[in-house]
């Protein structure tokens, strides 16, 4: 049994080196990650976890870091307690190395694949063909200019009260409803 758990963590452990290089090969083609992964992949991949989450009273990223941070110090403390009680100091501590690595390869690897390789897509502007350029002062000037302009003009059409305090004709569900 100690044979098979053993070559059990370490194929988990092997997993790490694999997802690396699958990261590091949608690094540099963003083309694969946009149509495998963000197109193909993820989208069923989200509705999932858009469903398990609207479940929860907590977002699942902030559920799976405070899981991650318990059982980190359980872990910490199962530790400590085995090397204490433990004849072979070495053995425990090669146990305790073999079990951080792989619980980072399964956390690392989970992570990527429910979330991260999305950080390895195209661009926005490439994938909709917006060209994109440096703008010069000039241009920011203008654009500041004309936002200002019409937040004033808005602004001016604005109710307000005898306080001068605005508020919404016929109430907040009057504008809800109109929305």
């Amino acid at each position: 049994m100690k044979i098979y758990r053993l070559k059990t963590k370490i194929l988990i452990i092997l997993l790490l080196p694999i997802i690396l290089l699958i990261r590091e090969l949608l690094y540099f083609n963003p083309a694969i990650t946009e149509k495998l992964y963000s197109r193909l992949l993820y989208p069923p991949l989200g509705k999932l976890l858009s469903n398990i989450s609207a479940l929860l009273p907590i977002s699942l990223g902030e559920l799976m870091l405070y899981t991650f941070i318990a059982l980190a110090i359980c872990i910490l403390i199962r530790f400590l307690y085995r090397f204490i009680k433990s004849v072979n100091k070495l053995q425990a501590s090669l146990n305790a190395i073999i079990n951080v690595l792989c619980a980072v390869s399964i956390t690392y690897c989970l992570f990527l694949l429910l979330w991260g390789f999305n950080y390895y897509r195209q661009p926005l502007a490439y994938s909709i063909g917006f060209t994109t350029s440096k703008s010069t002062v000039a241009d920011l000037k203008g654009l500041c200019t004309a936002l200002i302009d019409k937040t004033n003009q808005l602004r001016a059409e604005v109710k307000e009260n005898e306080a001068g305090v605005m508020y919404i004709e016929g109430g907040f569900n009057n504008a809800a409803n109109r929305a």
